[in-house]
């Protein structure tokens, strides 16, 4: 016999094969744009933090509390109304504008680094602000007295931040003190002197 066609069978094969290369395609495509989204989000964290730093940088003479206490929460209302942004900004991955009132954390180091922390979750975060300063310097054999901190959940209510590290005030050395609570946390330097 002499076929012209194809069977029912070489037909239903054909379009099933057809079936599982488009969706090999399409979860390769998907997964390609989540990971271009996310390299996007992480390229706005970066400039926000950036921006914050050169804020504090060309305002420092005007920005009290940074002089005083070594760190400072800039919000991204400032950055946008200082020009360092444009325009509103927007999650590449939510394609939502970021709140106005979200804030970045500005510290400085003991040696004058400038550091900058942007959550881009922090809503749905406790709020974490140090009493004093991010850098509390105590004189060797002294007694340090913790200032702590104020947490404010997402309710707004006033919580209580879960404290870890020691100083050892009869040791000279630089010591860490972290606070913590609802997935955020925030760091202040204890530095013991001669």
């Amino acid at each position: 016999m002499n076929k012209k066609g194809f069977t029912l069978i070489e037909l239903l094969a054909a379009i099933t094969l057809l079936g599982i290369l488009a969706t090999i395609a399409i979860n390769v495509s998907v997964k390609k744009i989540n990971e271009t989204k996310e390299q996007s989000k992480q390229t706005l964290i970066k400039s926000v933090e950036l921006a914050a730093k050169s804020y504090v940088i060309d305002n420092s003479d005007i920005l009290s509390d940074f002089s005083k206490n070594d760190n400072i929460y800039v919000t991204l209302e400032t950055l946008i109304k200082e020009e360092k942004f444009n325009n509103s900004l927007v999650d590449p991955t939510t394609k939502k504008a970021l709140p106005l009132q979200d804030s970045v954390y500005v510290t400085r180091t003991k040696n004058g680094q400038i550091n900058a922390y942007y959550d881009i979750d922090q809503k749905n975060k406790t709020k974490i602000v140090l009493n004093g300063s991010f850098n509390t310097y105590v004189k060797k054999g002294s007694t340090f007295t913790d200032p702590g901190v104020v947490a404010t959940s997402i309710s707004g209510a006033t919580v209580t931040a879960t404290q870890t590290g020691t100083v050892n005030t009869n040791t000279v050395g630089d010591y860490v003190i972290t606070y913590t609570h609802g997935g955020n946390s925030i760091t202040r330097n204890v530095i013991v002197y001669e």
